[in-house]
């Protein structure tokens, strides 16, 4: 499938789409915490290059 017929899911969001296809267009590695989101992309059979990192809170302290 291709990434442009991705469809917005619970777990995958507009924003999630265009971060990931952003990264995708540039053919750079896109570091996200956001697991769901990738797995919801490869479920529409669309497979991102990314680096999924441990989720860390920002605070602004």
């Amino acid at each position: 499938m291709c990434l442009l017929n991705l469809q917005p899911t619970r777990s995958l969001g507009a924003n999630d789409i265009i971060i990931l296809g952003t990264g995708d267009r540039l053919g750079i590695v896109t570091m996200t915490a956001d697991a769901k989101a990738v797995r919801a992309a490869l479920s529409q059979g669309v497979k991102f290059n990314v680096y999924i990192h441990q989720p860390c809170l920002l605070t602004g302290n």
